[in-house]
């Protein structure tokens, strides 16, 4: 029944009162009880559901489809297929995340078996429970106030249960001990304590394809990615993705060099990331997913200005840049995005929607940019460039925006 399937156990307490009817048609007392326990065995619901999740009822023999909304109570199995994704909401305390080919009982407690699982611990809210293999309980609570805490929960044969704080700030608690975690740290979790807290490996920085590559589709034709070196790492972890939430997944796999190929199934875009893990094997933090556009026609670049490494000097003011490109086919409506080089993954420092083909800045300040525009259909996005351009801005005692003075 769970060959092969990733498998662990959840369950929370949750209470819930039943409003009085009118006494004419107040019903028996038996009856007001059956509903009150029925409500209170409610402990999750169903927020997200893709493809095949399907739920089995305490004792009941089939499983049946999980839709959106429906309620989970104690002791029901709900399982993924392949390709298959869903986010379950633990009444009053978070989330877990399940993603293809997992298994979890609604129980007291997590526990984890095969491959690690993620979740949310709400900020403020009671705290979650996990338990390792040998019988050691944990509660991961995230702080009273700001955000949540993201966390992961990685089995492991000689140490128990891993506990890693990937977003966040938690406190994870035992019989004996208690942890403070930030972002990217870890502790492991046996014999009713919680090891010392240890800082996850660094993420490796993606080097190519560069942001948002587009390659014409072709069948069976790799597709090469590289990064750079971790001190540290012993292997790296790499995923591709058909979705930019990594729930649909091509590649999963673990390389000892800093680079892997793939091949893209079908046309379409695509999303790829690298975490490094140690001589012990533990995972670290992954890296910003960049994606990669596999198109049906050769992918054309239809950015006109600026050139790309054009220069502008200014004196008084910042200087006022005409970004334009050409049209892309039946696109009514454009993106310009325009980030500091230095930080490709931050928030970029502008980003304007419009339905011209070009757009005048006047607010970027001196430093180096890459910029790119992507065409908006039918709510999603298409770059219109094969590489992002790079525009550098310096103040000058002369204003101009000659090469002259770059020399």
């Amino acid at each position: 029944m769970r060959k092969g399937l990733g498998a662990f156990v959840l369950a929370l307490v949750a209470g819930a009162a039943c409003s009085s009817p009118a006494p004419e048609d107040r019903p028996s007392a038996g009856s007001n009880a059956r509903v009150a326990q029925d409500l209170a065995n409610i402990v999750a619901t169903c927020a997200e559901a893709s493809d095949t999740v399907q739920v089995r009822r305490r004792g009941q023999p089939h499983w049946e489809r999980v839709t959106v909304g429906m309620t989970f109570r104690e002791r029901d199995w709900v399982r993924t297929g392949p390709g298959s994704f869903a986010r379950i909401r633990i009444l009053d305390r978070g989330f877990v995340e399940l993603r293809e080919n997992t298994t979890i009982l609604v129980d007291t407690a997590i526990t984890v078996e095969g491959e690690p699982i993620v979740g949310e611990a709400l900020a403020g809210a009671p705290p979650m429970t996990i338990r390792a293999a040998d019988g050691t309980e944990a509660t991961i609570t995230a702080q009273a106030w700001g955000s949540s805490a993201r966390f992961r929960v990685t089995p492991s044969s000689d140490k128990g249960i891993e506990i890693a704080v990937t977003g966040g700030q938690a406190t994870v608690t035992t019989a004996g001990t208690e942890r403070v975690l930030g972002k990217g740290q870890a502790t492991d979790i046996s014999t009713n304590r919680a090891g010392d807290v240890v800082t996850l490996l660094a993420y490796p920085r993606s080097l190519s394809p560069g942001v948002d590559a587009r390659f014409q589709f072709a069948a069976e034709r790799p597709t090469t990615l590289t990064w750079a070196t971790v001190p540290e790492a012993a292997r790296y972890l790499v995923q591709v993705s058909r979705d930019t939430d990594f729930r649909s997944l091509v590649v999963n796999k673990d390389v000892t060099r800093p680079t892997a190929t793939f091949v893209a199934p079908a046309d379409g875009t695509y999303a790829w990331r690298v975490a490094a893990r140690d001589a012990s094997g533990r995972l670290g933090e992954f890296g910003f997913a960049r994606r990669i556009f596999f198109e049906v026609e050769v992918p054309r670049d239809l950015l006109i200005a600026p050139r790309n490494d054009a220069r502008y000097g200014f004196g008084d003011s910042p200087p006022r840049i005409v970004f334009s490109w050409q049209s892309a086919g039946d696109a009514t409506r454009y993106k310009l995005v325009v980030h500091r080089a230095s930080d490709p993954n931050g928030n970029p420092v502008a980003e304007i929607s419009t339905d011209q083909q070009q757009l005048e800045v006047a607010t970027l300040g001196e430093g180096a940019y890459l910029w790119g525009v992507y065409a908006v259909r039918r709510g999603s996005e298409q770059p219109v460039f094969i590489e992002p351009r790079v525009v550098t801005i310096r103040k000058q005692r002369v204003k101009a925006n000659t090469d002259e003075l770059w020399k």
